[in-house]
């Protein structure tokens, strides 16, 4: 019965998806908002049922439990977490960006529908640029790691036409923090090792022991401009695992001879972004917040998921989630960066 379930919620999950691409572009409106209106509740619900999917298998293992004790006390924390290889392939189309822009998508995918509204007002405003862009969407009321993200528009495009992989993206983020960035780690380094990650024009790439750990950093060449690379994760990291798949999202072609990673033509981030909202913290594997980014400075937040004073570290703030419903219970109150920290000394 749990694997029926299983193949269910996927099916369904897999039909959901297609209705909401289908919504989302339908060309009959050109109106953006309203376009965004129909879509709000189809992706709520495909959230729900995977929810109530998830909730099913919940209950075959609870039944479970009950005829076999002895696996009562690992079999919840058994279903809720995902695989260091499922999180590999879950991270792979992202691992390589620089570190500024990969904990600027970490954040912005646990936000999901601030990052569909933040499409659709990008496709009605499309003549804003530079300085004019950045004072326009301070005045939308989304999470500075989403208002950000209008810096880059081909990610902000990525990450909502794929917005079933961005959810779950965003889900792994706040549930297993820490793992999804060793994951991240784990991909860099089978890059680097196929030669697929390496210093150049557009970008900085270190190795660096970080608080005693050993980690792949990746940065812009220059600070100010930002430049997104584009690749294929077959090419750059060979093979996924057998049962995890790389994501089912459009990747580049490669015409003979092609490098392993493309970039786009660079993007100014500097005065009227005050760079990305956040970066990587390796050594605790989490995430810093950026006090100089004009949007955390706008907010002027001094508490919830941002701490101005000093720099802080992100927490996840519940009130731009909108209507997404989280995965589970303990995915909506996950803990600190202290508690998390302290949980594992």
């Amino acid at each position: 019965m749990l694997a029926a379930v299983k193949r269910s919620r996927d099916t369904e999950r897999n039909r959901t998806e297609r209705e909401l691409t289908a919504m989302a572009y339908d060309t009959a409106d050109p109106d953006p908002e309203r376009r965004f209106r129909w879509l709000l509740p189809p992706l709520a619900c495909a959230v729900l049922l995977a929810v109530a999917a998830g909730a099913a298998i919940a209950q075959e293992g609870q039944q479970a439990q009950q005829l076999d004790p002895a696996a009562a006390a690992t079999t919840e924390e058994v279903e809720a977490k995902l695989q260091p290889e499922q999180l590999d392939s879950l991270v792979a189309p992202i691992a390589l960006y620089p570190d500024p822009l990969l904990a600027q998508v970490l954040v912005a995918s646990t936000y999901p529908l601030e990052l569909i509204q933040l499409e659709q007002w990008m496709d009605k405003n499309p003549g804003l640029e530079g300085e004019a862009l950045a004072a326009e969407v301070a005045k939308q009321p989304w999470d500075p790691s989403v208002q950000s993200m209008a810096a880059v528009p081909e990610v902000v495009t990525r990450l909502a036409d794929d917005i079933q992989w961005t959810a779950e993206l965003g889900n792994a983020f706040l549930a297993q923090q820490e793992d999804v960035m060793d994951a991240v780690q784990r991909m860099r380094q089978k890059a680097k090792t196929n030669g697929a990650l390496e210093s150049n024009e557009q970008q900085k790439v270190e190795t660096k022991v970080v608080e005693e750990k050993t980690v792949i950093v990746v940065e812009a060449a220059d600070p100010e401009v930002i430049y997104v690379p584009s690749y294929s994760p077959t090419v750059v990291y060979g093979p996924p695992p057998v049962y995890y798949p790389y994501p089912p999202i459009y990747y580049p072609p490669y015409p003979p001879g092609a490098a392993f990673v493309s970039f786009s033509f660079g993007v100014m981030w500097g005065a009227a972004w005050g760079g990305s909202c956040c970066g990587c913290g390796w050594g605790g594997n989490d995430i810093d917040i950026n006090i100089d980014n004009n949007f955390n400075r706008v907010n002027n937040i001094q508490g919830g998921d941002r701490v101005n004073a000093g720099g802080g570290k992100w927490q996840h703030d519940p009130q731009h989630r909108g209507g997404a419903p989280y995965a589970d219970r303990a995915t909506a109150s996950p803990p600190s960066t202290a508690a998390r920290r302290a949980a594992t000394a």
